[in-house]
């Protein structure tokens, strides 16, 4: 038996063609990793697993075939970093062992058509923070990838962990999402239904981006951007939002350099604030992209 505690020990169950349940495994060092994936896997019980006190990473792949599991066990696995869940037919996602999991860094869910609803803890995470500079490569780890599912709303609020990204796309059904109150980067909402979004819980000096391309937003409060003065990209197109956008707050945002939105969108601003001297939004307000709240009135916009 290796003693060593740092050694790592994977346990990949995958490959076999013709498995068709995964039972008792008899496996004497603790698991650094678990890997699931098999089309033909009908049945699996993570209780019949060795301890996953020591598993850092877990992943299930494939098993189209199954509808329903029971991630419960998962919540010994407390030192998990990383959960990666794609192509399955699970219907319900039953995620409250999260809430043990304080070392988390990803969380991927993709391309699970059958999935519906993913019950997420109260609180998950860790609320000390990134540890380190948010300029380190090691922050690139830190992400929620969701995509792909039936989904009609989706509840962040509880996460506490600082992420890199956030990217939620494809989720054709998706029209509500919460977000959480953390530093992020960068923040993609794209290719969804959402009908409404509150920005101000992701806005902060960390910001660099957000992309709410192709949903069906009608409205959009950027208020909360002051608090955003690094963002430097905004994509809002093909989103029927008729009401005008007022992008003054985008004024504080001095390395911010792409716009993109639709032409049927009406920009207005604050003229008591100079945008002139902004080194892109000037040009936008020199060539008539942007208009002054009055200009848009005089103009029926």
């Amino acid at each position: 038996m290796n003693n060593n505690k740092d050694a790592k020990n994977p346990l990949d169950i995958r490959g076999q063609k013709q498995l068709e349940s995964i039972s008792k495994t008899v496996y004497s060092n603790p698991i650094t990793s678990l890997s699931i994936a098999g089309h033909n896997i009908l049945q699996v019980n993570l209780s019949d697993l060795p301890p996953l006190d020591s598993c850092t990473a877990f992943g299930m792949n494939g098993m189209r075939k199954i509808r329903d599991i029971d991630l419960t066990p998962l919540v010994k696995a407390s030192q998990l970093k990383h959960i990666y869940i794609s192509h399955t037919g699970f219907r319900r996602l039953e995620m409250s062992f999260l809430s043990k999991c304080k070392h988390l860094q990803s969380l991927t869910l993709l391309i699970n058509e059958n999935l519906s609803e993913i019950v997420l803890p109260e609180k998950w995470g860790s609320s000390e923070g990134f540890s380190e500079d948010y300029n380190s490569p090691e922050w690139l780890d830190y992400k929620i990838y969701i995509a792909g599912s039936k989904i009609e709303q989706l509840d962040l609020s509880g996460l506490e962990t600082d992420m890199e990204t956030i990217y939620i796309t494809s989720n054709h059904k998706l029209r509500n999402i919460n977000l959480p109150n953390i530093a992020v980067r960068k923040v993609i909402l794209e290719r969804n239904v959402l009908e409404d979004i509150d920005l101000s819980p992701i806005c902060g000096p960390e910001l660099w981006s957000i992309d709410l391309f192709k949903n069906r937003i009608r409205k959009l409060d950027l208020t909360c951007m002051v608090r955003s003065p690094n963002l430097r990209i905004l994509k809002i197109s093909q989103n029927p939002i008729y009401d005008r956008i007022d992008f003054t707050p985008l004024y504080r945002c001095k390395s911010f350099y792409c716009l993109i939105g639709n032409e049927y969108m009406t920009y207005v601003y604050d003229k008591r604030v100079n945008m002139e001297s902004h080194p892109y939004l000037g040009d936008l307000v020199r060539n008539y992209v942007l208009f002054t709240k009055s200009e848009a009135r005089r103009r029926g916009r």
